[in-house]
């Protein structure tokens, strides 16, 4: 039971790629870390502040831990960049659901954009990143224009207590990437310094064994001048026998 449980939260390990594993392990922590904010955020809202169980913020938290869920149990299958996508679209729209649902381009969500994209830059490189910003930008055009001609209903802003709730959970998330992606960039780092140390004891093996060939080419070279004379000796010494004997 023990070993199922830390099986269930540990991040998958593919041998053959080490640049899949590395993405698993950071996909694997943000899901857990989102996963944590989300359950802390509606026990919160449930217990504090009288939402229902099931409203509509809540139901919309709900899927999206099932959906990390989802996400985690693709990526131990090997799909990691397919679970990558799912979870930072995921994690996208539920902002632009609670942004559209709530204050708009003022609401906290709108500002969590940055989550996703920094997700984007950690999992998917920089198309990814540039697909959210184009994304964000787009949806912000749209909730600033929805706004400005009436066609939403904002609801009234929320109360300083609620919109530091809000904003703190994004800077936990923000946080958490940023970590991440520092770790990443040092583990990045010590491999390259690990190769080349192990370029720089190679060079030096190297150069070991070609003094050393040398030196034996060296031996060999005079050894077979030291014969090349004494075979000349001997030939020289038949050649005046036969001379002799003549």
């Amino acid at each position: 039971m023990k070993n199922a449980f830390r099986k269930f939260f540990t991040a998958p390990v593919f041998p053959e790629d080490e640049d899949k594993t590395r993405s698993a392990s950071v996909l694997n922590g943000i899901g857990r870390v989102t996963t944590i904010i989300l359950v802390l955020r509606i026990i919160a809202g449930t217990f504090f502040e009288q939402e229902m169980v099931f409203g509509n913020v809540n139901l919309a938290f709900l899927i999206t831990i099932l959906i990390v869920e989802l996400t985690l149990y693709i990526s131990r299958q090997g799909y990691v960049k397919i679970a990558s996508l799912l979870l930072i679209a995921t994690v996208w729209l539920g902002l632009s659901y609670l942004a559209w649902t709530s204050d708009g381009i003022r609401d906290a969500a709108f500002f969590g954009y940055f989550v996703p994209i920094l997700m984007a830059g950690l999992l998917l490189g920089e198309r990814g990143v540039i697909g959210f910003v184009a994304a964000s930008a787009l949806s912000g055009m749209g909730l600033a224009y929805a706004e400005t001609n009436q066609l939403v209903t904002l609801n009234a802003l929320d109360t300083p207590v609620e919109f530091v709730r809000d904003t703190t959970a994004v800077f936990i998330l923000t946080g958490a990437f940023l970590y991440w992606m520092l770790r990443s960039l040092q583990d990045a780092l010590n491999r390259t310094r690990a190769t080349a140390h192990e370029l720089s004891l190679s060079n030096r093996e190297l150069s070991t064994l070609q003094v050393d060939l040398e030196q034996r080419v060296e031996e060999r070279t005079s050894e077979l001048n030291k014969r090349a004379a004494q075979l000349e000796a001997v030939s020289s010494v038949a050649r005046t026998i036969a001379s002799v004997q003549d």
